[in-house]
């Protein structure tokens, strides 16, 4: 079981330098815009640009 979680652990481990470096320049308050932002863009894309064509 050891040898499952040590796996995991350096697989998450793998992005904590970027999540702390975006965390730092965008603030903790505003971490969330990282994941939701993205999302957004392709709703709005979806959604608006049938409107306009």
């Amino acid at each position: 079981m050891s040898v499952i979680s040590a796996c995991l652990g350096f697989f998450f481990n793998l992005f904590e330098p970027v999540f702390r470096l975006v965390q730092k320049w965008l603030g903790a308050s505003r971490i969330g815009w990282l994941f939701v932002g993205p999302n957004l863009v392709v709703i709005g894309i979806f959604t608006f640009l049938p409107i306009v064509i």
